[in-house]
């Protein structure tokens, strides 16, 4: 509103009868494209009837100094009133960071785990916007694809549905892998990497989200969010071997 107001100030002391030269002129059509960009990106319809008012002035050429004096006054004020009534949301680290990315973790584990991206893309949006719990509800789904794939890729089957026990199962069965010769120790190295990395998240994780009582702050949801990243990741490149485009 400051550039109405210096224009308002600059036109204070003229004669209301006079007429702006076309350098101001120019300034003042302007700032009224300017005024109706802003408030139709506001959705502010008592203003856009003002700008409106302002910007039928200036197609009509009128010059007259009290006219658009009047009328750069009307938009000022009523989009000041207006925006009193509004309640904005300041902009977080956190929103700039995580909200609204495609893919947040990396486009080599949405190739892989494509049925995951929409859990994965909402639980980064429910952190940007603070309702960490959520995205804890969100992350688990998009890590169970995970888990189960890499699962059946081990060739492993668990009775209970839990982390624990795809760890069990994982862990028993890269144990039972041969590790005499390098060829040995470098086929089961990935798999006990992940394994790793899937331990590190549980263990964030807790086990616990399913219950009713159960909240995140959240340093707790971003440990878990770095977690699965890491875990996905990895999976993804190493053992699922995909790759970024190009």
């Amino acid at each position: 509103m400051t550039v109405f107001t210096h224009l308002e100030e600059m036109m204070a002391t003229w004669d209301g009868s006079s007429q702006v030269t076309p350098e101001v002129f120019g300034w003042i059509k302007e700032r009224a494209e300017a005024a109706e960009t802003i408030v139709s990106d506001l959705n502010l319809n008592v203003s856009r009837q003002k700008t409106r008012m302002l910007s039928h002035c200036i197609a009509e050429q009128v010059t007259q100094v009290e006219q658009l004096r009047n009328r750069l006054r009307e938009v000022k004020e009523t989009i000041i009133q207006e925006l009193s009534n509004i309640n904005f949301l300041r902009v977080t680290d956190d929103m700039e960071t995580y909200l609204d990315k495609k893919s947040p973790f990396g486009q080599e584990v949405s190739t892989a785990f494509p049925g995951s991206v929409e859990d994965i893309v909402e639980a980064h949006n429910c952190f940007a916007w603070g309702t960490y719990t959520a995205a804890m509800f969100h992350l688990g789904r998009a890590m169970e694809s995970g888990v189960k794939r890499l699962a059946k890729r081990m060739s492993i089957k668990i009775q209970r549905d839990d982390w624990q026990a795809y760890l069990s199962a994982m862990n028993d069965k890269i144990s039972k892998m041969p590790f005499k010769t390098p060829k040995d120790k470098a086929k089961r190295a990935p798999f006990a990497e992940a394994a790793a990395y899937l331990l590190h998240f549980k263990e964030a994780w807790r086990n616990q989200t399913m219950h009713p009582k159960k909240t995140y702050t959240r340093e707790q949801a971003l440990e878990v969010i770095n977690g699965a990243g890491t875990f996905l990741r990895y999976v993804s490149r190493v053992i699922f071997k995909s790759k970024p485009p190009a």
